[in-house]
């Protein structure tokens, strides 16, 4: 099993857990999008040194150490959680991005 397989386990479609987004990879916390397409594209430019316009992406990049919550909707996790400033986000995210939390059911 891979490091990610280990941070990211299968969880039946309903399972819910609670986890903590993580810096990975040259980014300074979790990228969470509305797509995957978006999600690749966003990390790709981060990664390479580009800044990418999120908000017009339909991005928020949450601090590493924000909590989670964490949902597998078929093959994509779903993540949930707030912004700095309170503001609700919900997309898709790296699995190298997430932290589950050892007590998360």
């Amino acid at each position: 099993m891979g490091a990610a397989e280990e941070r990211f386990p299968e969880l039946a479609v309903d399972e819910v857990r609670t986890g903590r987004a993580s810096a990975s990879r040259g980014l300074s916390g979790a990228l969470l999008c509305r797509s995957l397409a978006s999600l690749a594209f966003a990390a790709t430019q981060m990664r390479d040194g580009g800044a990418p316009d999120l908000q017009t992406l339909g991005c928020t990049l949450l601090p590493a150490g924000t909590a989670l919550t964490l949902e597998q909707d078929g093959r994509s996790w779903v993540v949930r959680s707030q912004t700095l400033l309170g503001v609700p986000v919900r997309g898709v995210t790296e699995p190298e991005m997430i932290e589950i939390d050892k007590a998360s059911p």
